[in-house]
């Protein structure tokens, strides 16, 4: 049964993060690149494909459950990044603001240690490289380290 459960939230959680980012890649330098300028990110259209990159990967990997932990450790690290540049514009932490975000983090969190489960890519093609509990550890500081680099990159202006 847990299989069944890993599978479904799979399918759920990734199909929603797979919709938002191909509008992100499709519009470069529209409504998101305001988004992304006032958080600080520059040059916009740069961080908008990134981001459009990465939720569109983390979804499709998650969905399939391809790659071990390679879409969960994306999904993650995209979702750090958007709550901590959102805090640090509005300069305090409201839970009820990042609910989607938190969410959608521990759905990460909790796919990375777990793995897909055997309704996945992975388990039907025999792919053992990823089943390790030492990569999934690696993935998830992977995925804080690679948000804290985006995080690093960064230039809010002195009125956010």
């Amino acid at each position: 049964m847990n299989d069944i459960g890993l599978f479904i939230l799979r399918l759920v959680a990734g199909g929603f993060i797979l919709k938002y980012g191909p509008p992100k890649i499709r519009d470069v330098n529209g409504k998101f690149a305001k988004e992304f300028e006032g958080l600080g990110f520059h040059p916009v259209s740069t961080y908008v494909t990134r981001a459009g990159l990465a939720e569109t990967t983390a979804g499709a990997l998650i969905v399939l459950g391809a790659l071990g932990p390679a879409g969960p450790m994306l999904l993650l690290s995209d979702m750090m990044v958007a709550t901590v540049s959102t805090t640090a514009r509005a300069k305090h932490f409201d839970p009820s603001d990042h609910e989607d975000e938190l969410l959608y983090a521990s759905i990460a969190l909790l796919l990375a240690l777990s793995g897909p489960g055997s309704i996945s890519v992975d388990s039907m093609l025999g792919v053992r490289l990823f089943d390790r509990d030492w990569l999934r550890y690696l993935s998830v500081a992977g995925a804080l380290a690679g948000a804290a680099f985006m995080l690093s990159q960064r230039t809010p202006s002195p009125n956010t």
